[in-house]
């Protein structure tokens, strides 16, 4: 059996469903279908919980997620399918009416708060998994559709809900047939003892996926989403980071402990223990390989694979005799749920990053822990530093590999980050630095070069021929639109065939081009406020085109630097 898993923007257009029905159905082998809530929507039944809580109106948030989800029935659901799709839609709408209506806010707790918000946001995926359900053909194809609530079950865990692996296990393993195709939604479960309604976290639906293919003992495990896999760095702030291909498992949960959002980070633990191979795919782009995340051959040769960074964190500093007490601050810690982003210790200092809003609960929980220390004065004090960032280089024994320290330092000090040794964390598969906030993007960007550029400097990409990269970035302009970003402006540097490139950018937008290329001069081509225009460019040097042609797309989600797409 294979299980995929699909994100919101995959579930979220008629494009993406019908890519949904395409992949389900590429083999005859039994397939399960997690799936998560329409794009926004999550965001959107939060804002219902607050308001909720908050005693404000409803009604038109509940209208406009009804309104959404009818839409997407009569865009990709088969007509013969629609009816009974709607007959399913209305009465969850409906139970979620009667959980807003009879909350009540005249003694509102810390714990009803929190259940309301449960309750609320589990909607999402009940409603997009009906959809997702109804879009095949249920005389062709042996079809079933599951409440994930009825098989996967959470126990309480300090503030938290964890899997209830025993009772979970059994469920999916009696619940899910081994054939045809089952549709299930992610993210969300319900407490073993009191059938309460519970969820996973945010981004929980690619563990969902992890837990049903480790318990069935899946063939593999295939999560599509809106990129292409893992890269060696954010393409937002290296241009020429490239896919990762394979991938070890415990490389990957480095990777996802330091902040990369490709996969939700525990979806990595069940699929490792299983020996689960695990790729990571984009649903838009079915030529694309991805990343394979498995079992990596063991390699003596230190080899980076990504470079990765949080940002903003705030790095605690606990100064006196920590000796002895560290494991016990990192597990108050966790049990409070505040993950940590670098760790280091010895018997005078311990320091700890973590969010800069996870900072205050943190310092509040460490001084009622160690008062007593405090006190005594076996612990001097603890100190907060703000407005910095960790950056995490993950590889196979890197930790280890003096030559890579040598090149991650020597690559700073060339654009003068000077970091200090204390703010240095060694691990098997990664090194961690601590680093201004500021100097956050030359860092990566400079380590990315030494670490991977430098080697492949002989080989560039050839000059893209005809309208190629024209190509390119148009489907990533419909991915983002579809993804509900909005395109600001769009910039770009041909260096051959710049009118007829520049005329297909321009018509896939819908603007006009309001003059002539001039002749005889590097131009650059620009899109913004609904007219494009050619400008000559004075010295190439000095722009962030590279001399093979670019494309810089300006967006509300890339607001601060443009996404790159190089040529």
């Amino acid at each position: 059996m294979r299980v995929i898993k699909f994100g919101g923007t995959s579930v979220g257009t008629p494009d993406g469903l019908n890519h949904i029905k395409r992949i389900a159905t590429l083999t005859q082998e039994p397939v399960v279908i997690v799936v998560s809530a329409l794009s926004k929507i999550t965001d959107t039944l939060i804002e219902l919980a607050d308001a909720t809580a908050n005693s404000r109106d409803t009604s038109k948030m509940i209208d406009a997620i009804l309104t959404r989800h009818r839409k997407a029935i009569t865009d990709s659901v088969p007509e013969n399918n629609q009816q009974n799709c709607l007959d399913k839609i209305l009465p969850i709408i409906e139970n979620l009416k009667r959980e807003v209506a009879t909350y009540n806010t005249t003694s509102p707790t810390q714990e009803r708060l929190s259940q309301l918000h449960q309750n609320i946001v589990c909607y999402g995926e009940l409603l997009s998994s009906v959809i997702v359900h109804n879009i095949f053909d249920h005389n062709a194809f042996t079809t079933k559709h599951i409440d994930s609530r009825e098989i996967i079950k959470t126990s309480k865990y300090f503030d938290r809900h964890i899997i209830n692996f025993s009772q979970t296990n059994k469920l999916i393993q009696n619940n899910i047939p081994n054939q045809g195709i089952t549709v299930m939604g992610g993210f969300i479960s319900s407490d073993a003892e009191t059938k309460q309604t519970t969820n996973l976290g945010r981004g929980g639906s690619d563990y969902t996926a992890a837990i049903v293919a480790a318990a069935i003992g899946a063939s593999q495990l295939e999560i599509y989403t809106d990129v292409d896999g893992f890269l060696t760095a954010d393409p937002r702030v290296v241009e020429k980071s490239t896919l990762i291909e394979k991938i070890d498992y415990c490389e990957t949960m480095e990777l996802c402990n330091f902040g990369a959002k490709v996969v939700y980070a525990p979806t990595i633990l069940p699929a490792y223990l299983n020996n689960i191979p695990t790729y990571i795919r984009n649903t838009y782009n079915p030529n694309c390989n991805g990343t394979l995340i498995h079992n990596c051959d063991p390699c003596d040769t230190p080899t980076p694979q990504s470079i990765t960074a949080v940002a903003p964190i705030s790095l605690i500093e606990i100064k006196g005799r920590t000796t002895g007490l560290n494991y016990k601050i990192f597990r108050l810690l966790a049990s409070k749920g505040i993950e940590n982003y670098f760790a280091r210790g010895d018997e005078h200092t311990t320091l700890i990053a973590v969010t800069e809003k996870n900072c205050q609960a943190a310092i509040a929980q460490l001084n009622t822990e160690l008062q007593e220390h405090l006190t005594s004065q076996r612990i001097q004090n603890i100190v907060v530093h703000k407005n910095l960032a960790t950056i995490a280089i993950i590889g196979n024994n890197i930790g280890s590999s003096n030559c890579v320290q040598a090149a991650i330092f020597d690559a700073l000090k060339n654009v003068n980050i000077n970091v200090n040794r204390k703010r240095i964390s060694l691990g098997v598969n990664s090194i961690s630095i601590v680093v201004p906030i500021e100097c956050t993007r030359p860092a990566i960007s400079t380590i990315h070069q030494a670490l991977f550029e430098s080697e492949k400097s002989c080989a560039k990409t050839p000059s893209a021929n005809e309208t190629f990269g024209c190509h390119i970035a148009i489907e990533v302009l419909r991915k983002m639109v579809a993804a509900g970003d909005v395109i600001r402006s769009v910039s770009a540097y041909f260096p051959e065939k710049t009118e007829q490139r520049a005329a297909i950018l321009a018509n896939h937008l819908g603007v006009e081009i309001d003059n002539t290329q001039p002749d005889n001069c590097l131009v650059e081509f620009e899109i913004t406020d609904g007219v494009g225009r050619f400008r000559v460019i004075e010295d190439i040097t000095t722009t962030p085109y590279d001399s093979n042609g670019t494309i810089l797309i300006y967006s509300a989600r890339y607001r601060e630097y443009p996404l790159h797409i190089n040529l």
